[in-house]
């Protein structure tokens, strides 16, 4: 068994069995993503030595800290954007944290990612976010291009906010909905006043066409990401899981879904994931 699959299999099992060197492997779940989930599973545990027991509440105080950190930036942005009349849709974990998980600081995320209706209004976003001191100052991309960057500058840091308006910037999926058929189905995020995030479905495809792409790109594969599409998976409901396959065969994104819900199946050890039969 790999380090990465051993990680995926203590995240799967709660309580999770306190491993010998904790530190090393809250280390390595930190690569991946799922320090502080795999902090809060231990945390939980009575056999934890004490050492163990700080190294779980440093790396949960740290999340709660980074939370808090985020979720000022997120709001003073999405506020300026709201006062600007722009309509928006948050995307990946800055909306996943807010409905998916126990709590937000669990889902840990490097930045914000928007999904606007078109470029004319990301020219607007730009405009909003410029008076908050964020910069368009990342070198221009080949076209086709969906997505630009907007940074700024936080004491020895920065906060990124990724504008997007298409659901995704690989060739092969871009056309995949528009954004009108995505906020017709919005949910509202806890948390984010007057915020809106994708539907339980549209977030399902959107992390399985990030996965392919990301593979295609040579991105990574965070477990973060996988835990994200094996949680949602245990959410959907059937009448979902048939309009999951229904828009997978109208876009033919079927095999990159099939591919990408495979591996959360068998490396979180979820029983009660669902095995959906795509059409191709």
């Amino acid at each position: 068994m790999t380090s990465r699959e051993q990680l995926a299999r203590w995240l799967a099992v709660v309580p999770a069995p306190t491993p010998v060197s904790l530190e090393h492997w809250l280390d390595a779940g930190r690569e991946e993503g799922i320090d502080t989930l795999l902090a809060a599973h231990w945390q939980t545990s009575n056999n934890l030595s004490a050492v163990d027991r700080a190294a779980c509440n440093e790396t949960i105080q740290r999340a709660h800290a980074r939370e808090l950190h985020f979720q000022a930036h997120e709001r003073s942005a999405l506020s300026a954007l709201q006062l600007a009349g722009i309509d928006v849709l948050v995307l990946k974990g800055a909306a996943l944290a807010r409905w998916l998980y126990p709590s937000p600081h669990l889902r840990t995320r490097s930045d914000l990612d928007l999904l606007l209706q078109s470029e004319a209004d990301f020219n607007r976003c730009r405009n909003a976010l410029l008076v908050l001191g964020y910069e368009d100052r990342d070198a221009p991309l080949l076209p086709p291009c969906y997505e630009r960057a907007l940074r700024k500058r936080v004491g020895m840091g920065e906060h990124c906010v990724d504008v997007h308006w298409r659901l995704s910037n690989h060739p092969a999926f871009a056309q995949c909905f528009t954004f009108m058929e995505l906020w017709a189905e919005r949910q509202p995020l806890s948390g984010l006043p007057d915020s809106w995030g994708l539907s339980p479905v549209h977030a399902m495809i959107h992390a399985c066409l990030h996965r392919a792409c990301n593979l295609t790109e040579a991105a990574g594969d965070r477990l973060i990401w996988l835990y994200d599409i094996a949680l949602l998976a245990m959410r959907l409901s059937e009448v979902e899981w048939s309009s999951l396959l229904s828009l997978a065969s109208r876009f033919h994104i079927s095999e990159p879904c099939r591919h990408t819900l495979r591996w959360p199946r068998d490396a979180f050890s979820i029983r009660q994931f669902q095995k959906p039969s795509f059409r191709n």
